[in-house]
């Protein structure tokens, strides 16, 4: 079985249609989980990685929900043998049908979400749900989840670049504001190519701004990708990936 090894959990992810990668790693280590969160949905989860992190960092009860039942599968099985098992819940079920069945409240609602709006569809069928908005569009992605959080509950994602401003336009229109935004520059130098986006439903006095660059231009991970994620990824993992 393909483990990926955290300092306090592993995760399996062969079977799940999209694979560990550093965008959900991003999330689960950046965005803010308040003191009084009791609950919180992550959609669209894979193999669990994002659930994990966030049971890690918290108390909370979290629903993880998929559309693709190996992924849903897999992630059960993950949320088994982690330490946090009791808190961990994957469910076969699309966010239209969860929003509309739930009859719970989350204080926090994190999502890696499909992106590729325009552009050509992967072959493989479980990549196409995971990576295309067709089943999942980003109007109706805020549509559902305005009817699950709590007055002062947060959503979370990540994006590319270019469709971050269309998400949150979308959002401000359903009575969304961004409280905190994290561009991150995959290599030194470069521009970035991803942003980390944190909502509220209630005005902020101020946008919280900032950036984090992930590797230097020699290729190592950088001193700031580093302190984000030094309680998930082991020393190890910086050495092997250089």
């Amino acid at each position: 079985m393909d483990l990926f090894h955290f300092k306090q959990f592993a995760v399996a992810h062969h079977r799940s249609a999209m694979k560990i990668g550093t965008d959900a790693v991003l999330l689960g280590a950046w965005v803010e989980i308040a003191t009084t969160t009791q609950r919180i949905l992550d959609v669209g989860t894979g193999c669990g990685i994002i659930a994990l992190m966030l049971a890690q960092r918290s108390n909370a009860l979290i629903d993880a929900i998929d559309i693709d039942i190996e992924s849903v599968a897999e992630a059960s099985e993950n949320f088994r043998h982690s330490p946090w098992s009791n808190q961990l819940r994957a469910l076969d079920i699309s966010l239209q049908d969860f929003s509309f069945k739930s009859i719970e409240k989350y204080d926090m609602i994190v999502c890696n979400p499909p992106f590729f709006q325009n552009s050509l569809k992967p072959k493989n069928p479980k990549l196409e749900l995971a990576k295309h908005n067709h089943q999942l569009d980003f109007r109706t992605f805020w549509k559902c989840i305005s009817g699950l959080i709590t007055a002062n509950g947060t959503v979370g994602v990540i994006l590319p670049v270019n469709e971050a401003d269309y998400f949150e336009n979308l959002g401000f229109e359903m009575n969304w504001y961004l409280m905190k935004k994290c561009s991150v520059i995959p290599i030194a130098g470069k521009k970035a190519n991803r942003e980390l986006l944190l909502f509220s439903p209630i005005e902020p006095d101020n946008l919280v701004s900032e950036k984090i660059i992930l590797r230097q231009q020699s290729g190592s991970f950088s001193r700031a990708y580093r302190e984000l994620t030094r309680e998930f990824h082991p020393e190890e993992y910086f050495k092997d990936n250089i």
